[in-house]
């Protein structure tokens, strides 16, 4: 069976109600489709383009921290609407805009996934996950993998050929691809990315191939609220004498290091000592800068050019 038909129903089943993976799994047995619950994981990864737009993938769990899934209209106090929400807005705070080019780019690479093709990426621009910090504009040979919306963005990660590494690119980084014929087998590519990902904080590139045992300390407000999201697969809480302690087992990037100043002064890192270095070593950068003691420019702590 085409993947592009499994999510059709699958989508269906989001539109009708919230369900968990095992539900999903019965209600396409039901209807004759029988799927793994690791293919199911990677097919709501991919459902995203086939959403409409004001439509959302909204993920929650209960108190067992089992983790449900429904799509949501978001709805603008469209009074026609014949479907019952009461005044929800959607905010599109941090949606990335989505030009023409953007999605013509996504379809390409829809294309080259469902087709197991390759692309020749003949021109990015900038770096948004660490895996262009040099800037390389050269042409990169790219197996795309997977269309992934994160944080209201759409990014493309695929395997570099030439490199034989993972990497994952924002999908208005990347100005022209070419369809190319491509029959190498790559095996084991999901797989890989799985691997790949769940080291990362999120989706941008480690500062190396270390996982560490990261322990935080929440204030207990700062921490319900933390515990009652979802930010990694390792996650585990602890209330410890009003304080929320949190861990993690991943590695350290620039996404981990902004989510921690998101919390501002109600996040204390435990361990380990390195992110404590670059989280220091982060305020002082702020401190010399808005204390004029030098330029404004783009730079990255963690990928320091020569």
């Amino acid at each position: 069976m085409k993947q592009i038909v499994r999510l059709q129903e699958i989508y269906k089943i989001l539109l009708a109600k919230k369900v968990n993976q095992a539900e999903i799994i019965l209600s396409l047995k039901s209807i004759g489709i029988e799927i793994s619950i690791r293919q199911l994981q990677r097919d709501l990864q991919d459902i995203y383009p086939i959403l409409n737009k004001n439509e959302s993938l909204i993920t929650s769990r209960n108190s067992k921290r089992i983790k449900y899934f429904f799509i949501k209209s978001n709805l603008r106090n469209n009074k026609k609407s014949t479907v019952k929400y009461s005044e929800i807005r959607a905010t599109n705070f941090f949606e990335a805009k989505l030009s023409t080019l953007n999605k013509k780019i996504i379809e390409k690479f829809n294309y080259a996934i469902e087709n197991n093709s390759s692309v020749l990426v003949s021109n990015l621009i900038y770096d948004s996950t660490g895996d262009n910090f040099s800037f390389s504009e050269s042409i990169i040979s790219f197996k795309p993998i997977e269309i992934i919306f994160h944080r209201g963005t759409n990014y493309v990660a695929g395997y570099n050929i030439e490199k034989k590494v993972i990497q994952v690119f924002e999908i208005s980084q990347i100005k022209n691809i070419e369809l190319i014929d491509d029959d190498i087998k790559y095996n084991n590519l999901k797989e890989k990315l799985n691997q790949e990902l769940v080291k990362r904080f999120g989706i941008s590139k480690n500062i190396n191939e270390d996982i560490y045992f990261i322990k935080l300390e929440f204030s207990s407000v700062t921490g319900n609220f933390i515990m009652n999201h979802f930010w990694h697969e390792t996650q585990s809480f602890k209330v410890l004498k009003g304080k929320v302690i949190m861990t993690l087992h991943c590695g350290i990037n620039r996404e981990l290091m902004g989510w921690l100043f998101y919390w501002m002064y109600n996040v204390k890192i435990i361990e380990p000592k390195i992110l404590q270095d670059y989280y220091k070593k982060t305020i002082n950068e702020i401190n010399k800068l808005n204390g004029d003691k030098q330029p404004l420019v783009y730079k990255n702590i963690f990928n320091d050019r020569k």
